[in-house]
């Protein structure tokens, strides 16, 4: 999928990547201005909402990446991508240093990069799994900055959600996803 958060209103969010991943929106909708590169709409995470965008089938079948421009407003456990059920990998930024990581049931697994996001600035974070090969990278801002070889399979089934883990306590985003 693939969201914009462009619509600056209403409930929902629409996946412009056509795979029909469109989601809902529980808690306040809030839009903002404030994106990276100054034009369009991000959304606001306020630590109470996310958006539950459904199944996501080519995430538990083999290699996958998962991508966004974030802009924490806080350290600690905040989830860009999570699941509603225990085997969904889970993209996240946590701890004290904003490492972002993908997680299994709960927790850091394979491991987390090295290098963090800081609070209260634009940056584009990514991560990688190639499943052939075993191997996670994360990205910020375009660079690799962590390579971790990992056996991890997941598990299907599992709707994902935007701005919370609702496998692991909520782990909800603050502050703004584009």
């Amino acid at each position: 999928g693939e969201w914009k958060f462009d619509e600056n209103g209403g409930t929902q969010v629409i996946d412009s990547s056509g795979n029909g991943h469109s989601g809902a929106v529980t808690g306040t909708a809030t839009w903002s201005s404030d994106t990276p590169f100054g034009t369009g709409y991000s959304f606001s995470f306020d630590g109470s909402t996310y958006m539950n965008v459904g199944i996501l089938p080519t995430i538990t079948n083999g290699s996958f990446t998962y991508t966004a421009w974030v802009k924490t407003a806080a350290t600690g456990i905040r989830t860009i991508i999570g699941g509603t059920a225990s085997g969904f990998p889970q993209f996240r930024v946590e701890d004290t240093s904003n490492y972002i990581s993908i997680i299994k049931e709960c927790i850091t697994a394979p491991g987390q990069s090295t290098k963090g996001v800081p609070v209260n600035t634009w940056t584009f974070v990514a991560a990688r799994y190639d499943s052939v090969a075993g191997v996670f990278t994360y990205y910020i801002n375009g660079a690799s900055v962590t390579s971790i070889t990992s056996s991890l399979s997941f598990i299907p089934g599992s709707s994902a959600t935007i701005g919370q883990n609702s496998f692991c306590n909520g782990e909800r985003f603050v502050g703004n996803i584009d």
